[in-house]
C-alpha cells in the first residue's frame, strides 16, 4: 500500500490480471498490452516508459536479435530507443490508434519520486481521469472488432 496523503492510500499491483484491471480507479503502465486491456475496461492510465534502461526494449529487425552480451549492442540499442523517443509523438497504443494524446506519457530518465508526484497529480484531477476514461470509450466504441465479428457470424447463420 502506498500513502497517497490526506488520508488517502493506494494498492501498487504488480501482476495485472483483468480483476485487478477491472477495479482501479487509475494506473500507472509501462509499455506493453497492459495498455490496450486498460484503455478497453475504461481505466485512466498514465504511461511511464522509463529510459534509464532503453537497452532491455524490444526492438524489430536487426535490433531485436542481436545479443546484449555482444559489444557495443547495449549502446547501439540505446542510441536507437533514444532516437525513437524524440520521433515518435506517442508510445503508448492507445494514443497511437487515437492518433492523438489520451493518456498522458512521461518519458525520459525519470526516479521513482518523479513517478510517485505525477500519480499523486493525476489523482488529484479527477475531472482530467474522468476525461481518459470517457476518451478510452469512444476509441473502443468505435472500434468494436468482438461486435463486428458477431455480427457477421449473426448474418451468416441467418442466410
Amino acid at each position: 500500500e502506498v500513502d497517497l496523503g490526506e488520508g488517502r492510500w493506494g494498492r501498487v499491483l504488480w501482476a495485472l490480471g483483468l480483476e485487478s484491471i477491472n477495479c482501479c480507479r487509475f494506473a500507472v503502465a509501462v509499455p506493453g498490452t497492459n495498455n490496450l486491456q486498460l484503455a478497453a475496461l475504461y481505466v485512466p492510465l498514465w504511461r511511464v516508459p522509463p529510459l534509464d534502461k532503453a537497452e532491455e526494449y524490444p526492438l524489430d529487425g536487426i535490433g531485436g536479435v542481436l545479443p546484449l552480451w555482444f559489444p557495443g549492442v547495449k549502446q547501439l540499442k540505446r542510441r536507437i530507443i533514444f532516437g525513437m523517443n524524440k520521433r515518435i509523438p506517442f508510445v503508448s497504443l492507445p494514443n497511437r490508434m487515437a492518433g492523438r494524446m489520451i493518456a498522458p506519457e512521461l518519458r525520459g530518465l525519470l526516479s521513482a519520486e518523479d513517478v510517485a508526484a505525477k500519480a499523486k497529480e493525476m489523482l488529484a484531477a479527477p475531472q482530467k481521469l474522468e476525461e481518459i476514461s470517457r476518451s478510452f470509450w469512444e476509441l473502443t466504441h468505435e472500434r468494436g472488432a468482438a461486435g463486428k465479428i458477431a455480427a457477421a457470424v449473426i448474418a451468416r447463420l441467418k442466410r
